[in-house]
């Protein structure tokens, strides 16, 4: 009925069957499991560290690594958004319409999203200080401001539209012909994105 926790089998792994898991089995990356596993909420291994354990779901041992790399994680991907309202666009044509870049952009929009959920839900599980604090991430999140350094993207952006006016607006070729202090620029512009979305978050 949709009311017990469900069974999971890891990435790279398998089952031998037939096999009977009780609800909550979780099986790790690269195990393939072989017998019957009637206790529920287990967690099965094998490799370096095999074994057989009790397994409470939402109990992670480094909380604040996930979410720091969660954080990192959604910070970059507001860094691509920009790249894909910025640059991308200076490169519409037949082989790359308008139609396609607002579905880029849409996408990833449901990609930010969905971490950003992903992300809320594991902070209000906590019942501690990070849930208290997420309504102040979330904010930083969703926030539309953060255009990374103004002068470095517009300098970069300079570059591009020399690179098309060399190699017209064959994406690839363009890029890989920016000089390496050009592509320095761009990449400054994006780290700074990323940087000041994670230096934002902190400071909240």
């Amino acid at each position: 009925m949709l009311n017990q926790p469900p069974i999971f089998l890891g990435g790279q792994g398998g089952l031998v069957g037939p096999c009977v898991l009780a609800f909550g089995t979780v099986t790790a990356a690269g195990t393939i499991c072989r017998t019957d596993e009637l206790r529920p909420n287990r967690l099965i291994l094998e490799g370096g560290k095999s074994g057989n354990v009790p397994f409470k779901r939402g109990l992670f041992q480094n909380n604040k690594r996930i979410i720091a790399n969660n954080i990192r994680y959604i910070a970059n991907l507001i860094a691509l958004m920009q790249w894909y309202s910025q640059v991308r666009p200076l490169f519409i044509s037949e082989d790359f319409p308008q139609t396609l870049s607002d579905g880029l952009k849409e996408k990833l929009t449901m990609g930010i999203e969905e971490r950003i959920k992903r992300l809320k839900d594991f902070c209000l599980q906590q019942k501690n200080e990070i849930a208290e604090t997420w309504a102040i991430s979330e904010e930083i999140f969703r926030s539309h401001e953060h255009h990374g350094d103004i002068a470095l993207r517009d300098a970069f952006l300079e570059k591009i539209q020399t690179g098309i006016g060399h190699s017209g607006k064959d994406y690839i070729a363009v890029i890989k012909s920016l000089a390496p202090e050009d592509a320095e620029i761009g990449t400054r512009w994006l780290q700074g994105i990323t940087d000041s979305v994670l230096r934002t978050d902190t400071q909240g």
